[in-house]
């Protein structure tokens, strides 16, 4: 005897799976899921809801109540890719993006996440991973950054303006005289 099963995925598409009576016995979600890969050459992380109950992947398909001519729901989800951002800190920023952006994303893209989670202006950041400072015009993948990879995030302080007293940088006058040095006397 064969056994039909009958995923519906959400677009209301339904697929058909046939499996042998003696096969069917032992047949656990993952292999389930692996059946409708097979048969719908979808590759994103696959979800199977069966009477409002998520399946867990090591159970067998007869203990949730399956039999032949059940409808059992897909829902995919696309694959992710976890980031971890190090702030100057030490405290640790978790940033997700589908597996497809991911390919696409440049170190400026990340920068303005950053931004718009931390409110640390982009032109503050210092991206460094592994030792190279990354730069905006560039992938992330170009570094070799992938999933679960850990960024440190330096600041980039502003300063060395002019001082406003004097006009100068602080470090001396014209004539080559260093107040700092001046000034160290009166400590």
């Amino acid at each position: 005897m064969v056994v039909k099963l009958f995923i519906k995925d959400m677009c209301g598409r339904i697929t058909e799976i046939d499996l042998s009576d003696s096969e069917f016995k032992s047949f656990t979600v993952l292999q389930l899921k692996t059946k409708i890969r097979e048969k719908t050459t979808r590759d994103s992380f696959q979800v199977l809801i069966f009477k409002w109950c998520l399946l867990k992947d090591a159970v067998k398909l007869s203990d949730y109540g399956i039999q032949h001519e059940s409808t059992i729901h897909l829902g995919t989800q696309p694959v992710t890719k976890t980031l971890f951002v190090k702030g100057y800190r030490g405290q640790t920023n978790i940033f997700c993006l589908d597996e497809d952006k991911f390919k696409s994303c440049l170190v400026e893209h990340l920068k303005r996440r950053i931004q718009d989670t931390l409110g640390i202006p982009e032109d503050q950041q210092r991206l460094i991973f592994q030792g190279s400072v990354l730069t905006d015009n560039r992938f992330l993948p170009d570094y070799g950054i992938q999933n679960d990879s850990t960024i440190d995030l330096n600041l980039r302080l502003r300063g060395g303006g002019l001082c406003p007293e004097t006009g100068d940088g602080g470090m001396g006058d014209k004539g080559g005289k260093n107040r700092s040095m001046e000034h160290l006397y009166y400590f």
